[in-house]
């Protein structure tokens, strides 16, 4: 805490400094202003980053944190196994969107390991948005510095390093949403440093349209990018009325009518199959709501104005030592009269606004709740870069003397603070217990992983799996997940239907019932060969043979 308290108070000083010397500075010097874009990144330094956030979630997987951040993640990864069993389009009750379940399960079709597709999957989704991020912040207040330390901010952000070994859907939202967003900023500059003559020149409407294609592509992962997407629908029918009124730009007037339709390609699509499926165009709404609620851990939704202050509750209480950043840098764009950077929190506000909006009517979700205003820190993080760069590139020498190393120090403190969060921070999936965290690490170490061989082992054999974990859902999809045959694990939680499975499972088959075991008849040709922890492990033999 005392960390974390330091982050907050010594980046709001600095941020405050930079604001008073671009104060003093304007009108006196070019200092700030808003000249040609500084040069990307290069590979060595992207290559370098992306080792770093390799090496920290390397850290976390050896102190057991892969994959047991929470239920939901694993779960999502067996939706993937499903998808990969027998692919679909939409869920039965159609909560969750199936994009991620679509790429996790065919490349799981091809390489055969989920572990390894998720590995790769989420250190290369989450490089990506670690990029788009210094892109960003490298755009919004040119310079490569602003960049460098929003890299390093985000790249060791304790939610980052955690989602970096595990299934989250923002794994692919993320990069989607700033990508999208920087693809908008750099159109929005282009379309206004242009000429009069060639205001709306078909570059900054092919990156409106890159923009759109990157919202078409999130929405298949995450409501949020819902948002996003009729914001950016809105302005891309206002581009396109415009474009019609020119003669000379009426060609061009199909790049952000094809952003529109990109758009809204699978929203609609998932409407319709909702209104096939549940009789409704908009029934999902209701079933997201619905298990928002029996879900629910943190919030009092109890009246909408609650539900409705839900989000900016979440980035306080989670995410507030990194909000004096953001504060500042909003106070040097002002003064430094940055237009870019202004429209831009402009539009992040809106943004966030639209989703406390829709928080009213649909809820938010509780399992790891830090996660769920990500996709608003992290651009406001980029915003908040803008007083370090600042203060790093005075004009005075005697300034840069005492302010590189207290910026040095400030992004030191604040990659150690988040280290060490992520790190100390044993996530804990539903409230399950360690009992079932060491047989989960028991059956990875059994599949070829690493990890020393926990107190409660089970080997599964090369047969069937049947899981009776009464109601607790998390504890099959944990199994199923670190299991060598995923699809030989099967999950019951009715005790007739464990009952029937005694009768017909094949020889082999190994039971793994949680205490107290069901009142059911157990029998003969099932037996008793151990336990785990709380668990009883049963072996089914051959059938009697009949008479």
């Amino acid at each position: 805490m005392r960390a974390e308290t330091a982050v907050f108070w010594v980046g709001l000083a600095l941020g405050l400094a930079a604001a008073a010397l671009a104060a003093r500075l304007r009108g006196r010097s070019d200092e700030g202003g808003e000249g040609p874009a500084p040069p990307a990144y290069g590979w060595p330094f992207c290559i370098a980053l992306a080792l770093t956030v390799f090496l920290g979630s390397l850290s976390l997987f050896r102190v057991g944190h892969a994959f047991l951040q929470g239920g939901d993640e694993y779960c999502r990864a067996n939706y993937a196994l499903d998808w990969a069993e027998h692919p679909f389009f939409a869920p039965n009750d159609h909560i969750w969107l199936s994009g991620q379940a679509v790429i996790l399960g065919a490349l799981y079709r091809i390489l055969g390991n989920m572990r390894m597709v998720v590995a790769f999957t989420s250190l290369a989704g989450y490089g990506v948005a670690i990029y788009f991020t210094m892109s960003l912040a490298r755009r919004l207040w040119n310079s490569t510095m602003a960049g460098l330390f929003a890299g390093l901010l985000v790249g060791t952000e304790e939610m980052i390093l955690w989602g970096a070994i595990n299934p989250q859907s923002e794994v692919f939202f993320f990069p989607a949403v700033l990508a999208a967003m920087d693809f908008w900023l750099a159109g929005w500059i282009a379309s206004r440093n242009a000429p009069a003559a060639t205001r709306l020149r078909a570059r900054a409407d092919a990156l409106f349209l890159l923009s759109a294609a990157c919202v078409g592509f999130g929405n298949a992962f995450r409501y949020e990018m819902w948002y996003f997407g009729a914001a950016l629908g809105l302005f891309l029918v206002y581009r396109f009325l415009r474009l019609l009124r020119s003669p000379d730009s009426r060609s061009r007037a199909w790049l952000p009518a094809l952003g529109c339709l990109l758009i809204a390609a699978f929203p609609l699509a998932w409407m319709i199959s909702s209104a096939v499926r549940l009789g409704s165009a908009f029934a999902f709404l209701e079933n997201c709501a619905k298990s928002n609620v029996d879900t629910n851990l943190f919030y009092d939704l109890s009246s909408p104005w609650k539900a409705f202050l839900a989000y900016p509750t979440i980035l306080w209480l989670d995410h507030w030592r990194f909000l004096a950043l953001p504060a500042a840098g909003i106070l040097l764009a002002w003064v430094s009269r940055r237009r870019d950077a202004l429209v831009f929190v402009c539009a992040l506000a809106a943004l966030f606004l639209v989703s406390m909006l829709i928080s009213i009517k649909g809820g938010i979700g509780s399992n790891c709740r830090a996660r769920y205003t990500l996709f608003i820190l992290l651009p406001l993080i980029c915003v908040g870069t803008g007083p370090l760069a600042f203060l790093w590139n005075a004009p005075s020498t005697r300034i840069r003397r005492i302010a590189r190393p207290a910026v040095a120090v400030f992004s030191a403190l604040c990659a150690l603070s988040s280290f060490y969060i992520a790190r100390s921070t044993y996530p804990n999936a539903y409230g399950v217990d360690r009992e079932v965290l060491e047989v989960v690490a028991g059956l990875e170490t059994e599949s070829g992983g690493s990890r020393p061989v926990p107190s409660h082992y089970i080997q599964i054999p090369n047969e069937h799996l049947v899981v009776y974990p009464h109601r607790d859902y998390h504890v099959f999809w944990m199994i199923r997940y670190h299991s060598r045959w995923p699809g030989k694990v099967w999950g019951l939680y009715d005790p007739r239907l464990l009952e029937d499975c005694f009768g017909w499972a094949p020889p082999k088959t190994h039971f793994l019932i949680r205490q107290p075991a069901p009142q059911i008849a157990i029998p003969p040709r099932l037996s008793r060969i151990g336990d785990v922890g709380s668990f009883d492990l049963w072996e089914a033999a051959e059938p009697p043979a009949p008479k």
